[in-house]
């Protein structure tokens, strides 16, 4: 596994959270 600097993985990290977050309330305006 290569050694990504800690600030480089928590912006992806946060990114990701922000992805799962806008896919969830897509998913949750399409339910309701």
């Amino acid at each position: 596994m290569l050694k990504i600097p800690a600030f480089i993985s928590n912006k992806v990290e946060r990114n990701g959270d922000n992805c799962i977050l806008t896919l969830t309330t897509k998913q949750a305006k399409l339910v309701a």
